[in-house]
């Protein structure tokens, strides 16, 4: 039996887990000669490597679909923690797409694969140039929401625990959360959620940020029944 208290746990170690990528704001001294001497080589260069010993270096191309497809196998492949050094020279650009790579290609599975999946290692990109900082920083929140938004999509919660667990995110946020119960004005709503042993609910998060002057208006949907898939017309037709 799923209570608000356990399901705020379930999704809060779920999101520790996925806190796999910690940016570092400078680079350590002891930094592995072989690394340093990559690092200064022109292009856009990535060392990923476990001290005292470099583990690779790659020269990533321009493209950033290139760059995911040729760092999330290498990241993915790490069975042990990895240090990840981004010289100076490399663009405000390439630093947001390999921070990002490596957020989702370090993230956990769903939980609902029945094999116990072995966690994943701890990676900390070190940046050269102090600028890329609050870039890389931005680049992490954001993959970290889009991760969360995964996460909420891929179990198997009902309306109820759904809005308990997005309540349990945003409690130590300043986001006031409010659940309405779904009533005779929501029709489509009601419709969908005829189906279901547990009746729909609507969560409503408000933010009023530094300037309530200009609210920003975001409407999403969270679906935790839904028949697509099943076919009930003939195929004639």
């Amino acid at each position: 039996m799923w209570t608000v208290s356990n399901i705020f746990l379930r999704v809060h170690n779920s999101i520790h887990r996925m806190d796999r990528v910690e940016i570092v704001t400078h680079v350590p001294p002891g930094l592995p000669a072989a690394a340093a001497q990559d690092l200064a080589k022109p292009g856009s260069a990535v060392v990923l490597y476990r001290n005292p010993q470099r583990l690779v270096l790659y020269h990533l191309p321009a493209t950033a679909s290139q760059v995911r497809d040729t760092l999330t196998p290498v990241v993915r492949s790490l069975t042990a923690a990895t240090e990840v050094t981004l010289p100076a020279h490399v663009s405000g650009s390439m630093v947001r797409v390999i921070t990002q790579t490596l957020y989702l290609a370090n993230a956990p599975g769903t939980t609902l694969k029945t094999r116990e999946q072995a966690p994943r290692p701890t990676l900390k990109p070190l940046l050269a140039a102090a600028e890329h900082v609050p870039i890389a920083k931005h680049a992490q929140t954001l993959t970290r929401g889009s991760l969360i938004a995964r996460f909420l999509g891929n179990e198997r919660y009902d309306p109820a625990q759904f809005s308990a667990a997005v309540q349990g995110i945003f409690r130590t946020l300043p986001v006031r959360c409010t659940e309405l119960p779904a009533t005779s004005e929501m029709g489509l709503l009601t419709a969908v959620g005829q189906g279901a042993t547990v009746p729909p609910r609507l969560v409503v998060l408000e933010y009023r940020g530094v300037d309530s002057t200009r609210p920003i208006a975001l409407v999403g949907k969270g679906i935790t029944f839904d028949t697509g898939g099943l076919n009930l017309k003939p195929f004639e037709g």
